[in-house]
């Protein structure tokens, strides 16, 4: 009877690890397939013989937007395992090429950061995610910092990572809305830019419009303040743009809580010129 059991409990391990295995590598094709397509694409945005209608058509099948459907149905099919790990983090990758507020990209990153924080919380690389969360405002990359930052089960690193974190969206959100946000934008120049507005998704206008602005940048000052406060001594052992040549979160800190300060001062002289 033991070596029955013996044996069933190999074939099943055999099994997940063989499926494991096979998902990683659909999850390889696919990326190998997607970088063909994006090359390609590149090279066909360079013709400068485009119309508004090829311009809007290259867009629209733009690799970057085309293969989020394939990545999301490798993450459905099991959120738990590490291709959707990797599923998750090429369509946050994917902010970068196509502007996260088009609708098709909001709701794409709003999936890869619901299972990343539903199920990979304990991911090593969560330090760095919270610097990617920062990137780009949105109500799903909020919601991950906060719960990530409320998990009183991880330890001071990441606790630390995520409140500096929520401190800089915040601060993205900010100094968007105190710019004037969308309505100030100038009218779309041409058919294609006027397309491109279309796409924008409503839900990412509704998330940054906001009635309270000093509210935004007051709870992004605590946030910096509260890294200073107990986590300004965490080390700085990861690799980002905005962080090179820093040690310490608290010196992230103290250089973003300065600009904070300083969009603030900048928007008050503005206003009293006119």
């Amino acid at each position: 009877m033991t070596g029955m059991l013996v044996m069933l409990y190999l074939t099943c391990t055999f099994t997940q690890v063989e499926q494991t295995s096979d998902r990683l590598t659909q999850f390889d094709r696919l990326h190998v397939e997607y970088e063909a397509a994006a090359e390609a694409h590149r090279a066909a945005e360079l013709s400068e013989e485009l119309t508004t209608a090829d311009r809007i058509q290259l867009h629209r099948n733009c690799p970057g937007l085309r293969y989020l459907p394939k990545f999301i149905a490798i993450i459905e099919e099991n959120l738990d395992d590490e291709a959707a790990l990797k599923s998750c983090r090429w369509i946050i990758d994917r902010c970068g090429d196509v502007d996260g507020n088009q609708k098709a990209m909001f709701d794409a990153d709003r999936i890869a950061w619901e299972v990343i924080s539903a199920r990979h919380g304990k991911n090593p690389d969560l330090p760095l995610l919270c610097l990617r969360a920062a990137q780009y405002p949105s109500h799903a990359r909020e919601r991950f910092l906060r719960t990530l930052g409320n998990d009183y089960t991880q330890p001071v690193e990441v606790h630390g990572f995520a409140e500096l974190a929520l401190g800089e969206l915040l601060a993205r959100k900010y100094e968007f809305v105190a710019s004037g946000g969308s309505a100030a934008w100038p009218e779309p120049p041409d058919d294609f830019e006027k397309y491109l507005r279309e796409q924008i998704s409503p839900e990412w206008n509704e998330y940054m419009t906001v009635d309270n602005l000093e509210k935004i940048r007051q709870e992004s000052r605590e946030c910096f303040q509260e890294v200073l406060d107990h986590y300004a001594q965490v080390p700085v052992t990861i690799s980002a743009p905005d962080f090179r040549n820093l040690k310490t979160l608290g010196e992230r800190a103290e250089k973003s809580l300065h600009a904070l300060e300083r969009h603030k001062n900048g928007r008050k002289i503005a206003l009293q010129g006119n």
